[in-house]
């Protein structure tokens, strides 16, 4: 008989940038980024987890409320992608690539509608695309804490 053993891929954070999903929307196309979301969905015929964390309210230009979405493509990652980690409320860490930012929704040439004049009364939404290279589940955690310490991370970085 023949033992199988199961082998421990560990993620290559190398040059990786720790941020905020909310943050996400101030990094460039092609830049390495690590970030944690809670799923929102997930879409199994695209491969594609809809990720969110509010971490602190962002309005538009014209003041109404913005948030930041990211969308992960986790085509290279369906190998370990696991039904525990697609659940819509799991909170998962992801490294990956920024591929690109849109917005969706309130759009009126420049400025955003006001949210009583959108569609349905539904916010912007700023869509941050992820090419996942990893993913993992966060197990139990403080989100404050993981809040405050990136927070203290950035501004350290920034200043």
């Amino acid at each position: 008989m023949h033992s199988v053993q199961k082998v421990s891929i560990q993620p290559d954070l190398r040059g990786a940038q720790l941020v905020l999903l909310p943050h996400l929307r101030k990094r460039s196309v092609g830049e390495k980024v690590r970030f944690l979301g809670c799923v929102m969905g997930y879409d199994p015929t695209t491969a594609t987890l809809t990720l969110e964390h509010d971490v602190h309210p962002v309005t538009s230009k014209a003041g109404s409320p913005m948030k930041t979405i990211a969308r992960v493509d986790a085509h290279l990652v369906l190998d370990c992608l696991y039904w525990d980690k697609v659940r819509v409320g799991e909170w998962l860490n992801v490294l990956g690539y920024v591929e690109k930012h849109k917005i969706e929704g309130g759009k009126f040439g420049q400025e955003y509608l006001p949210v009583k004049e959108q569609p349905q009364y539904q916010p912007a939404l700023f869509v941050v695309n992820i090419q996942a290279t990893y993913i993992w589940s966060t197990g139990p955690m403080d989100i404050d804490r993981y809040v405050q310490t990136v927070r203290v991370l950035e501004a350290e970085l920034s200043g």
